[in-house]
């Protein structure tokens, strides 16, 4: 009993670590994704020899470009996370129902 629920535990343990791991992983390439936009969307402004309204122009065009590529990775993020509750959801149930099982002994062994 004892070694099924340890096994357990270092099971959800090491999902849980994967999971944030990538998580963070994540969060940096996008953070570096934003870092490069603003860099080459403040290029393409200062290069460009357009008139204001083009230039604003330019700028929703590629922020609009960059919206959808945040958005994907954005929908990916989220499915993680889902991931992630159910890994903690799974581990909760599992505790719960080894303390359940554990206390019925107990109660068995005091009733013989």
């Amino acid at each position: 009993m004892y070694r099924t629920r340890y096994i357990l535990r270092a099971l959800f343990l090491l999902l849980t670590v994967s999971l944030l791991y990538y998580l963070n992983k994540r969060t940096d390439l996008n953070l570096g994704a934003i870092a490069k936009f603003k860099y080459e969307t403040l290029n393409k402004i200062q290069s460009d020899s357009l008139d204001s309204k083009n230039k604003l122009d330019v700028l929703i065009h590629e922020t609009e470009k960059f919206n959808e590529q945040i958005n994907e990775d954005s929908s990916r993020t989220l499915k993680v996370i889902y991931l992630l509750i159910g890994v903690v959801t799974l581990f909760m149930v599992s505790e719960l129902i080894f303390t359940i099982i554990m206390k019925r002994a107990i109660v068995d062994k005091s009733q013989n």
